[in-house]
Protein backbone atom coordinates (compact mmCIF):
# COMPACT_ATOMS: atom_id res chain seq x y z
CA UNK A 1 0.00 0.00 0.00
CA UNK A 2 2.60 2.57 -1.06
CA UNK A 3 1.73 6.24 -0.79
CA UNK A 4 4.88 7.43 -2.62
CA UNK A 5 5.66 5.88 -5.97
CA UNK A 6 9.44 5.84 -5.34
CA UNK A 7 9.26 4.32 -1.85
CA UNK A 8 7.01 1.30 -1.30
CA UNK A 9 7.91 1.32 2.40
CA UNK A 10 6.31 4.70 3.03
CA UNK A 11 2.69 5.45 3.93
CA UNK A 12 1.17 8.92 3.64
CA UNK A 13 -2.15 9.63 5.38
CA UNK A 14 -4.54 12.56 5.00
CA UNK A 15 -8.11 13.29 6.10
CA UNK A 16 -10.95 12.04 3.91
CA UNK A 17 -14.04 14.24 4.30
CA UNK A 18 -17.46 12.77 3.49
CA UNK A 19 -20.27 15.24 2.81
CA UNK A 20 -24.00 14.51 2.67
CA UNK A 21 -26.04 16.14 -0.12
CA UNK A 22 -29.22 15.18 1.73
CA UNK A 23 -28.26 17.59 4.54
CA UNK A 24 -26.99 20.60 2.60
CA UNK A 25 -23.68 18.94 1.78
CA UNK A 26 -22.44 19.40 5.36
CA UNK A 27 -19.49 17.37 6.61
CA UNK A 28 -20.88 14.04 7.78
CA UNK A 29 -17.65 12.24 8.62
CA UNK A 30 -13.88 12.50 8.38
CA UNK A 31 -11.13 9.94 8.90
CA UNK A 32 -7.50 9.29 7.93
CA UNK A 33 -6.81 7.26 4.78
CA UNK A 34 -3.80 6.76 2.48
CA UNK A 35 -3.14 9.55 0.00
CA UNK A 36 -3.78 8.33 -3.56
CA UNK A 37 -6.35 5.71 -2.66
CA UNK A 38 -9.63 5.72 -4.59
CA UNK A 39 -12.60 6.62 -2.35
CA UNK A 40 -16.12 5.60 -3.42
CA UNK A 41 -19.47 5.87 -1.66
CA UNK A 42 -20.57 7.86 1.36
CA UNK A 43 -23.76 8.39 3.36
CA UNK A 44 -26.73 6.56 1.83
CA UNK A 45 -30.36 7.26 2.75
CA UNK A 46 -33.12 4.66 2.56
CA UNK A 47 -36.48 5.87 3.82
CA UNK A 48 -37.85 2.33 4.13
CA UNK A 49 -35.23 1.30 6.70
CA UNK A 50 -35.28 1.86 10.45
CA UNK A 51 -31.83 3.51 10.49
CA UNK A 52 -32.72 5.87 7.59
CA UNK A 53 -29.05 6.66 6.85
CA UNK A 54 -25.90 4.57 6.89
CA UNK A 55 -22.28 4.73 5.73
CA UNK A 56 -21.41 2.61 2.70
CA UNK A 57 -17.89 3.03 1.28
CA UNK A 58 -15.11 1.32 -0.64
CA UNK A 59 -11.47 2.45 -0.50
CA UNK A 60 -8.91 0.84 -2.80
CA UNK A 61 -5.23 1.18 -3.62
CA UNK A 62 -4.69 1.71 -7.39
CA UNK A 63 -1.15 0.32 -7.04
CA UNK A 64 -2.22 -3.02 -5.58
CA UNK A 65 -5.27 -5.19 -4.92
CA UNK A 66 -5.63 -3.90 -1.35
CA UNK A 67 -9.00 -2.47 -0.32
CA UNK A 68 -11.19 -1.67 2.67
CA UNK A 69 -14.98 -1.75 2.46
CA UNK A 70 -17.37 -0.28 5.02
CA UNK A 71 -20.70 -2.10 4.81
CA UNK A 72 -23.98 -0.33 5.64
CA UNK A 73 -25.56 -1.09 9.02
CA UNK A 74 -29.08 -2.52 9.19
CA UNK A 75 -31.71 -3.77 11.62
CA UNK A 76 -33.46 -7.15 11.63
CA UNK A 77 -36.34 -8.80 13.44
CA UNK A 78 -37.91 -12.24 13.73
CA UNK A 79 -41.37 -13.18 14.91
CA UNK A 80 -44.21 -15.31 13.65
CA UNK A 81 -46.44 -12.23 13.43
CA UNK A 82 -43.94 -10.39 11.21
CA UNK A 83 -43.51 -13.49 9.06
CA UNK A 84 -47.28 -13.73 8.57
CA UNK A 85 -47.59 -10.04 7.67
CA UNK A 86 -44.82 -10.40 5.08
CA UNK A 87 -46.59 -13.52 3.73
CA UNK A 88 -43.81 -15.84 4.82
CA UNK A 89 -41.15 -14.18 2.68
CA UNK A 90 -38.01 -14.02 4.84
CA UNK A 91 -35.93 -10.95 3.94
CA UNK A 92 -38.96 -8.68 3.47
CA UNK A 93 -39.09 -5.50 5.54
CA UNK A 94 -41.49 -4.99 8.42
CA UNK A 95 -41.50 -1.69 10.33
CA UNK A 96 -38.19 -0.81 8.68
CA UNK A 97 -36.35 -4.02 9.64
CA UNK A 98 -35.53 -7.09 7.57
CA UNK A 99 -37.44 -10.19 8.67
CA UNK A 100 -34.62 -12.71 9.09
CA UNK A 101 -34.11 -15.21 11.91
CA UNK A 102 -30.97 -14.58 13.96
CA UNK A 103 -28.30 -17.23 13.22
CA UNK A 104 -26.61 -19.07 16.09
CA UNK A 105 -23.58 -16.77 16.34
CA UNK A 106 -21.89 -13.80 14.69
CA UNK A 107 -19.58 -15.84 12.40
CA UNK A 108 -22.77 -17.43 11.02
CA UNK A 109 -24.30 -13.96 10.60
CA UNK A 110 -21.26 -13.08 8.49
CA UNK A 111 -21.32 -16.24 6.37
CA UNK A 112 -25.11 -16.65 6.02
CA UNK A 113 -26.44 -13.06 6.01
CA UNK A 114 -23.75 -10.44 5.39
CA UNK A 115 -21.66 -12.14 2.72
CA UNK A 116 -24.54 -13.32 0.45
CA UNK A 117 -26.11 -9.86 0.54
CA UNK A 118 -23.07 -7.57 0.49
CA UNK A 119 -20.06 -9.64 -0.65
CA UNK A 120 -21.47 -12.43 -2.86
CA UNK A 121 -18.10 -13.38 -4.50
CA UNK A 122 -17.10 -14.83 -1.11
CA UNK A 123 -20.06 -17.21 -0.85
CA UNK A 124 -18.00 -20.14 -2.16
CA UNK A 125 -14.64 -18.96 -0.78
CA UNK A 126 -12.83 -21.04 1.84
CA UNK A 127 -13.13 -19.92 5.47
CA UNK A 128 -9.64 -20.28 6.98
CA UNK A 129 -10.14 -18.67 10.41
CA UNK A 130 -12.77 -17.29 12.75
CA UNK A 131 -12.16 -15.18 15.83
CA UNK A 132 -14.49 -13.78 18.46
CA UNK A 133 -13.64 -10.29 19.75
CA UNK A 134 -15.11 -10.20 23.28
CA UNK A 135 -13.42 -6.95 24.40
CA UNK A 136 -14.97 -5.08 21.51
CA UNK A 137 -18.37 -6.67 22.12
CA UNK A 138 -18.31 -5.83 25.84
CA UNK A 139 -17.48 -2.16 25.24
CA UNK A 140 -20.17 -1.76 22.57
CA UNK A 141 -22.73 -3.52 24.78
CA UNK A 142 -21.99 -1.13 27.66
CA UNK A 143 -22.63 1.83 25.38
CA UNK A 144 -25.91 0.39 24.04
CA UNK A 145 -27.42 -1.07 27.21
CA UNK A 146 -30.86 0.16 28.32
CA UNK A 147 -32.49 -0.23 31.71
CA UNK A 148 -34.85 -3.20 31.89
CA UNK A 149 -33.73 -4.67 28.54
CA UNK A 150 -31.44 -7.69 28.45
CA UNK A 151 -29.37 -6.92 25.36
CA UNK A 152 -26.42 -9.02 24.22
CA UNK A 153 -23.56 -8.25 21.85
CA UNK A 154 -21.09 -10.33 19.86
CA UNK A 155 -18.21 -9.21 17.64
CA UNK A 156 -16.33 -11.54 15.31
CA UNK A 157 -13.91 -11.80 12.40
CA UNK A 158 -14.05 -14.38 9.60
CA UNK A 159 -11.08 -14.82 7.24
CA UNK A 160 -11.58 -16.05 3.66
CA UNK A 161 -9.04 -17.37 1.16
CA UNK A 162 -9.68 -17.40 -2.59
CA UNK A 163 -8.12 -16.62 -5.96
CA UNK A 164 -8.88 -13.62 -8.12
CA UNK A 165 -9.96 -14.40 -11.72
CA UNK A 166 -6.32 -14.15 -12.88
CA UNK A 167 -5.23 -16.70 -10.27
CA UNK A 168 -3.73 -14.30 -7.71
CA UNK A 169 -4.10 -15.72 -4.19
CA UNK A 170 -6.12 -13.35 -1.98
CA UNK A 171 -7.23 -13.15 1.64
CA UNK A 172 -10.09 -11.12 3.10
CA UNK A 173 -11.25 -10.48 6.64
CA UNK A 174 -14.89 -9.64 7.39
CA UNK A 175 -15.61 -7.98 10.75
CA UNK A 176 -19.12 -7.56 12.19
CA UNK A 177 -20.90 -6.66 15.41
CA UNK A 178 -24.36 -8.03 16.28
CA UNK A 179 -26.50 -6.48 19.03
CA UNK A 180 -29.59 -8.47 20.02
CA UNK A 181 -32.68 -7.20 21.86
CA UNK A 182 -35.17 -9.86 22.97
CA UNK A 183 -38.80 -8.75 23.21
CA UNK A 184 -40.54 -11.66 24.95
CA UNK A 185 -43.77 -9.72 25.52
CA UNK A 186 -44.10 -9.42 21.74
CA UNK A 187 -42.64 -12.87 21.07
CA UNK A 188 -40.04 -11.11 18.94
CA UNK A 189 -36.27 -10.91 18.59
CA UNK A 190 -34.74 -7.69 17.27
CA UNK A 191 -31.11 -7.62 16.16
CA UNK A 192 -28.79 -5.02 14.73
CA UNK A 193 -25.81 -5.62 12.40
CA UNK A 194 -23.23 -2.83 12.57
CA UNK A 195 -19.50 -1.97 12.37
CA UNK A 196 -19.12 -4.35 9.46
CA UNK A 197 -15.87 -4.05 7.48
CA UNK A 198 -14.03 -5.97 4.81
CA UNK A 199 -10.23 -5.85 4.50
CA UNK A 200 -8.72 -7.44 1.39
CA UNK A 201 -5.13 -7.97 0.24
CA UNK A 202 -2.90 -10.45 -1.54
CA UNK A 203 -2.20 -13.55 0.53
CA UNK A 204 0.46 -12.83 3.16
CA UNK A 205 -0.16 -9.06 3.16
CA UNK A 206 -3.50 -8.92 4.98
CA UNK A 207 -2.23 -8.53 8.54
CA UNK A 208 -0.49 -5.27 7.63
CA UNK A 209 -3.80 -3.99 6.25
CA UNK A 210 -5.57 -4.42 9.59
CA UNK A 211 -3.36 -1.66 11.01
CA UNK A 212 -4.75 0.70 8.40
CA UNK A 213 -8.35 -0.31 9.15
CA UNK A 214 -7.80 0.37 12.85
CA UNK A 215 -6.33 3.80 12.08
CA UNK A 216 -9.34 4.72 9.94
CA UNK A 217 -11.79 3.67 12.66
CA UNK A 218 -9.95 5.42 15.49
CA UNK A 219 -9.55 8.67 13.54
CA UNK A 220 -13.20 8.88 12.44
CA UNK A 221 -15.28 11.84 13.63
CA UNK A 222 -18.90 12.65 12.75
CA UNK A 223 -19.80 16.24 11.91
CA UNK A 224 -21.92 18.04 14.50
CA UNK A 225 -24.22 19.65 11.91
CA UNK A 226 -24.79 16.28 10.24
CA UNK A 227 -25.67 14.55 13.51
CA UNK A 228 -28.14 17.34 14.33
CA UNK A 229 -29.72 17.08 10.88
CA UNK A 230 -29.96 13.29 11.06
CA UNK A 231 -31.61 13.44 14.48
CA UNK A 232 -34.14 15.91 13.10
CA UNK A 233 -35.05 13.53 10.26
CA UNK A 234 -35.38 10.66 12.76
CA UNK A 235 -37.70 12.85 14.81
CA UNK A 236 -39.88 13.39 11.73
CA UNK A 237 -40.00 9.63 11.17
CA UNK A 238 -40.94 8.99 14.79
CA UNK A 239 -43.78 11.48 14.39
CA UNK A 240 -45.03 9.40 11.42
CA UNK A 241 -44.23 12.26 9.07
CA UNK A 242 -42.82 10.13 6.26
CA UNK A 243 -44.08 12.52 3.58
CA UNK A 244 -41.90 15.26 5.03
CA UNK A 245 -38.92 12.90 4.97
CA UNK A 246 -39.55 12.20 1.29
CA UNK A 247 -39.37 15.92 0.54
CA UNK A 248 -35.60 16.23 0.78
CA UNK A 249 -35.66 19.83 -0.44
CA UNK A 250 -37.94 20.94 2.40
CA UNK A 251 -35.77 19.15 4.94
CA UNK A 252 -32.62 20.80 3.59
CA UNK A 253 -34.21 24.26 3.76
CA UNK A 254 -35.39 23.72 7.33
CA UNK A 255 -32.00 22.49 8.47
CA UNK A 256 -30.24 25.42 6.81
CA UNK A 257 -32.58 27.92 8.47
CA UNK A 258 -32.35 26.33 11.92
CA UNK A 259 -28.82 24.91 11.94
CA UNK A 260 -27.57 26.85 14.97
CA UNK A 261 -30.67 26.06 17.04
CA UNK A 262 -30.44 22.39 16.12
CA UNK A 263 -26.76 22.30 17.08
CA UNK A 264 -27.56 23.89 20.43
CA UNK A 265 -30.39 21.47 21.17
CA UNK A 266 -28.38 18.42 20.17
CA UNK A 267 -24.93 19.42 21.46
CA UNK A 268 -25.16 17.30 24.59
CA UNK A 269 -26.29 14.21 22.69
CA UNK A 270 -23.63 14.85 20.03
CA UNK A 271 -20.88 15.04 22.63
CA UNK A 272 -22.18 11.87 24.25
CA UNK A 273 -22.33 10.06 20.90
CA UNK A 274 -18.76 11.15 20.14
CA UNK A 275 -17.57 9.80 23.49
CA UNK A 276 -19.34 6.53 22.70
CA UNK A 277 -17.66 6.48 19.28
CA UNK A 278 -14.25 7.08 20.88
CA UNK A 279 -14.80 4.35 23.48
CA UNK A 280 -15.92 1.87 20.83
CA UNK A 281 -12.98 2.84 18.60
CA UNK A 282 -10.58 2.09 21.43
CA UNK A 283 -12.25 -1.28 21.90
CA UNK A 284 -11.82 -1.96 18.18
CA UNK A 285 -8.16 -0.94 18.45
CA UNK A 286 -7.58 -3.33 21.34
CA UNK A 287 -9.31 -6.16 19.48
CA UNK A 288 -7.92 -5.66 15.97
CA UNK A 289 -4.59 -4.28 17.19
CA UNK A 290 -1.88 -2.83 14.98
CA UNK A 291 -1.67 0.87 15.93
CA UNK A 292 0.75 2.92 17.99
CA UNK A 293 0.22 6.14 19.91
CA UNK A 294 2.13 9.26 18.78
CA UNK A 295 2.51 12.62 20.51
CA UNK A 296 1.79 15.61 18.28
CA UNK A 297 3.63 18.93 18.63
CA UNK A 298 2.03 21.92 20.31
CA UNK A 299 -1.51 21.60 21.60
CA UNK A 300 -2.70 19.03 19.08
CA UNK A 301 -2.47 16.19 21.57
CA UNK A 302 -1.97 12.69 20.23
CA UNK A 303 -2.84 10.45 17.30
CA UNK A 304 -2.90 6.70 16.74
CA UNK A 305 -1.21 5.59 13.51
CA UNK A 306 -0.39 2.21 11.94
CA UNK A 307 2.26 0.24 13.84
CA UNK A 308 5.49 -1.15 12.44
CA UNK A 309 7.09 2.03 11.05
CA UNK A 310 10.46 3.37 12.22
CA UNK A 311 9.77 7.06 11.54
CA UNK A 312 6.76 9.39 11.45
CA UNK A 313 6.20 13.03 10.49
CA UNK A 314 3.30 15.49 10.71
CA UNK A 315 2.37 18.55 8.61
CA UNK A 316 0.11 20.71 10.79
CA UNK A 317 -1.07 22.96 7.95
CA UNK A 318 -2.13 20.08 5.70
CA UNK A 319 -3.10 17.80 8.62
CA UNK A 320 -1.19 14.97 6.90
CA UNK A 321 1.07 12.23 8.22
CA UNK A 322 3.95 10.27 6.70
CA UNK A 323 5.28 7.00 8.08
CA UNK A 324 8.30 5.14 6.76
CA UNK A 325 10.04 1.82 7.31
CA UNK A 326 13.23 3.21 5.74
CA UNK A 327 15.68 4.55 8.38
CA UNK A 328 17.14 7.31 6.15
CA UNK A 329 13.85 8.36 4.56
CA UNK A 330 13.58 12.14 4.01
CA UNK A 331 9.94 13.42 3.97
CA UNK A 332 11.06 16.53 2.09
CA UNK A 333 10.77 14.52 -1.12
CA UNK A 334 7.09 15.47 -0.79
CA UNK A 335 6.89 19.06 -2.08
CA UNK A 336 4.90 21.96 -0.61
CA UNK A 337 4.88 20.51 2.90
CA UNK A 338 6.53 21.36 6.20
CA UNK A 339 7.18 18.15 8.08
CA UNK A 340 7.80 17.86 11.82
CA UNK A 341 9.07 14.55 13.26
CA UNK A 342 6.72 12.99 15.81
CA UNK A 343 7.61 10.37 18.39
CA UNK A 344 5.76 7.45 19.87
CA UNK A 345 4.20 8.20 23.23
CA UNK A 346 5.82 6.50 26.17
CA UNK A 347 3.54 4.31 28.36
Amino acid sequence: MPALADDPHTLRLAPVIIRDPMINNVEALRFLAPVGWKVEGGITWHHDTWLLASLSMHLSDPASRASITIFPADTFMWSQAALQITQGVAGSRYMGSLVIQLPNNTPEVITRVLVPALRPPLVNAKVTATENLPAMAQMILQQNQEAGINKTCQASRVRYAYNDPDGTAMEEDIYAVVITTPMPQLQMMSWHLERSYSVRAERGKLDAMTRLLTTMIISSRFGEDWVAGYQYVVQLRNQNNMQAIADAGAISRYIAQNAEEMRRMNRESFEKSQRVQDDCARAVSQSIRGVEDYKLPGENGRIELPAGYTGAWYDKNANEYVLSETPLFDPNVIPNHTWTPIEKSRP
